[in-house]
């Protein structure tokens, strides 16, 4: 090979790596943009547990719910706010009586079996 063919060759090696640098550098770019909006949204959910855990609490203490709708729902929103916080001695209530009327719902024949 002649040392032209080699310069070609190296010239269009040398293009190549550099568009494969530059769209690997926007990918990157893309990564973080998303990375940066899920942060963004998984923020804004917690914020929105955190007042609808408000609002269901606010509620229970003025009898507007039933004591067992209350509890589920409060339960339902600290698991999304932090999984771990249904363990904590603050909040067991939630989760113990969340599991005690879920049995009884489903040890509680249906309508649907009684036809």
């Amino acid at each position: 090979m002649n040392s032209i063919g080699a310069l070609v060759l190296l010239a269009v090696a040398i293009t190549v790596i550099i568009g494969l640098c530059l769209y690997a550098w926007s990918l990157r770019k893309e990564v973080s943009r998303r990375e940066a909006f899920r942060r963004d949204e998984d923020a804004r959910a917690q914020q929105n547990s955190l007042e609808n855990l408000d609002y269901v609490a606010g509620a229970l203490v003025q009898e507007q719910v039933d004591i067992t709708e209350g509890a589920w729902r409060c339960k339902v929103l600290l698991e999304i706010i932090d999984p771990s916080l249904t363990e904590r001695s603050e909040f067991k209530a939630f989760a113990e009586h969340y599991s005690r009327t879920q049995r009884e719902n489903a040890l509680r024949p249906s309508a649907i079996d009684r036809s």
